[in-house]
């Protein structure tokens, strides 16, 4: 599916017809009084329908979003825990955030998912948030799926940011697979903030296809050019598998570590060419350990054993 800037992170709620959502295990936001037509307010039709499927006990409730409608819905947070063991998101429409302008600060999300397990989110439909991360795996965030996703433009897959103001936060158990970059600013991206606690352990962006992405590789553990500090998060068993395709800049693989370094980044199939023939791909690495294997382009130097 076309997820074009999300932040993977919530609805709320409101009264409705209380006959709705009793007894059934789909969820249609048109019956909960969206219109779909990409230029009303959809958002109160969103919570409502959520309400019901997060208060929803039996089997596994769905979320319905029709093909053919546009949604526009404004930032939301969709709050857990929800009353099954499982929830399921089917997106065969578009889901069109405000202008970039009118939601604010890069801080503020969009679409956000909190304390909820078992969440699948799939379909053939787009999700446009008009900017920022297509996908952000913030802390407490563990066992996440990402699967198919076509993104661009905007800020990639990242996992992070982690640890902003000295707070402890942790990321785990992560996995990307088979997505598509279009004229990204990056792809397979770990960020966390100088002063921070905790880690981030466990991730994999393997079947990653890249083109005119600016870094499609990237640990960032100096974000928005923080300079380095006493403390930081410990990055760690990260592994980027098979990543291929073009860079818009030289910089395609990017491992900016912290001083307690990263350990055991595993670089493998990487083939990435830089668009501009003057400025071949190259790779830039500070603090980070691992191996290599199988790495046709940019060449990887400096990472230690």
């Amino acid at each position: 599916m076309d997820l074009h800037i999300i932040g993977l992170l919530i609805f709320s709620t409101i009264s409705w017809n209380s006959w709705l959502g009793h007894g059934q295990n789909t969820f249609d936001v048109l019956k909960y009084g969206a219109k779909g037509d990409g230029h009303s307010d959809d958002t109160q039709a969103f919570v409502r329908a959520w309400k019901y499927l997060c208060g929803a006990s039996k089997g596994t409730p769905k979320l319905v979003l029709a093909a053919s409608y546009s949604f526009f819905v404004d930032q939301t947070t969709f709050q857990g825990p929800c009353k099954s063991q499982k929830v399921d998101i089917e997106i065969q429409g578009t889901v069109l955030a405000p202008t970039r302008k009118v939601w604010g600060a890069c801080s503020k999300r969009w679409l956000q998912f909190t304390g909820v397990d078992g969440m699948t989110l799939h379909g053939s439909g787009v999700i446009d948030g008009r900017g920022d991360d297509c996908i952000a795996i913030k802390g407490g965030s563990q066992f996440i799926n990402v699967t198919r996703v076509t993104c661009g433009p905007g800020h990639g897959i990242s996992v992070g940011s982690l640890g902003e103001g000295g707070s402890y936060e942790f990321a785990e158990h992560v996995n990307v697979n088979g997505c598509i970059f279009n004229g990204a600013t990056s792809a397979a991206k770990i960020k966390t903030w100088p002063g921070g606690k905790g880690y981030a352990k466990d991730i994999t962006f393997q079947n990653i296809s890249v083109n005119r992405t600016d870094y499609p590789i990237f640990i960032d553990q100096h974000y928005m050019l923080t300079p380095e500090q006493k403390q930081a998060l410990k990055v760690s068993d990260v592994t980027f598998n098979n990543i291929h395709g073009t860079s818009s800049s030289e910089n395609a693989v990017v491992l900016d570590c912290a001083n307690i370094g990263c350990d055991n980044i595993i670089l493998k199939q990487i083939n990435i060419t830089s668009i501009d023939p003057k400025k071949p791909a190259i790779s830039k690495l500070n603090n980070a350990h691992g191996s290599t294997t199988d790495i046709i382009s940019p060449p990887i130097t400096g990472l230690h054993n």
